[in-house]
């Protein structure tokens, strides 16, 4: 908007010219100006790409991070949730491995140990 008003604002006059007794050549950046500008744009954009890959990876730490701390909740509540701690006879079965062992588990072979 602002380019259109100036536009308008003065449709006759012509682009500026350099004061008398300069060189274009000498008021332009050149090569060097085009090398400089060129590093700090590739040096920018390696920055931005690692600062995203840092960010991304930072997301996932924190995503496992939140699955496996629901995940050691969700058994506390389960193992609270479940029977009676076992006494006497069943609790040296169950640190034996017998039968009475948690469901799904395999007996462990007493010379295991």
């Amino acid at each position: 908007m602002l380019n259109a008003a100036v536009l308008f604002a003065a449709p006759g006059q012509e682009s500026p010219t350099l004061k008398p007794g300069l060189d274009p050549n000498q008021v332009a950046p050149g090569t060097i100006g085009f090398v400089v500008t060129f590093i700090l744009v590739v040096a920018v954009v390696l920055l931005i790409l690692d600062h995203t890959r840092r960010q991304r990876r930072m997301k996932n730490r924190f995503d496992y991070a939140m699955a496996r701390e629901a995940e050691e909740r969700r058994a506390r509540e389960e193992g609270s949730a479940g029977a009676a701690a076992p006494s006497g006879e069943a609790a040296d079965a169950e640190d034996r491995g017998g039968p009475e062992g948690e469901a799904g588990e395999a007996p462990r072979d007493p010379s295991d140990r």
